[in-house]
């Protein structure tokens, strides 16, 4: 696991990526505070998606795998911008 992400190896950061862009261009976070919240929402959506990746490998289903085109299908598609400026 990449500290500085909370990636596990093999996990996309482009999806990662995009994840965290898209919450950003949607709530516009100002100040800190709100960065800081909007930061930690796309690090719990992102680990909810991979529990849910886990229970379908666990129950021998394909339900989400990384090669499989998940499109963040349980998060709207404003998970595809790019990452907002630093």
């Amino acid at each position: 696991m990449s500290a500085d992400t909370g990636l596990l190896d093999g996990e996309p950061r482009a999806e990662l990526d995009s994840l965290r862009s898209g919450l950003w261009n949607h709530f516009e976070p100002e100040g800190m505070l709100e960065g800081l919240l909007v930061d930690k929402l796309s690090a719990i959506v992102w680990r909810h998606r991979r529990l849910i990746i886990a229970e379908g490998e666990r129950k021998g289903t394909e339900f989400f795998g990384w090669d499989n085109t998940i499109s963040f299908a349980m998060a709207p598609a404003w998970c595809s911008h790019s990452l907002p400026p630093a």
